[in-house]
């Protein structure tokens, strides 16, 4: 029987070599090494694997109950640093406007006290 790399079975699936790998190392897709310790797939044990990779869905297995608690925390989070973000943009106004101010009070300060007393 023909045999091919796992690079080969994974150009020919259209899938990544990763995923070839993973089938190899959960026992999902038969082979064997070669004399030079490299994998080697059966070309008919890689095809009735393709046809049940192929029908098994693709899509994301339901979040666990601990995944549905960090995205609740992660939400909680984001909440938070909007907030934080609208109290630093209030503070860097006020800080602004202090000093602002405190120039104001210095100019006034460093005038000669006649003028002062003048206005």
């Amino acid at each position: 029987m023909p045999t091919i790399t796992p690079n080969e079975a994974a150009k020919r699936t259209g899938r990544s070599r990763r995923t070839v790998m993973r089938a190899i190392e959960g026992g999902e897709l038969q082979a064997h090494r070669d004399n030079r310790n490299q994998w080697q797939i059966d070309e008919d044990g890689l095809a009735q694997w393709a046809r049940n990779e192929h029908s098994a869905p693709l899509a994301h297995p339901a979040p666990t109950a601990h995944e549905a608690v960090l995205e609740e925390r992660i939400r909680g989070l984001e909440a938070l640093l909007a907030e934080m973000r609208q109290t630093n943009a209030e503070l860097r106004t006020a800080n602004d406007d202090l000093r602002a101010d405190r120039d104001r009070w210095a100019a006034y300060a460093s005038r000669p006290w006649w003028r002062r007393l003048a206005g």
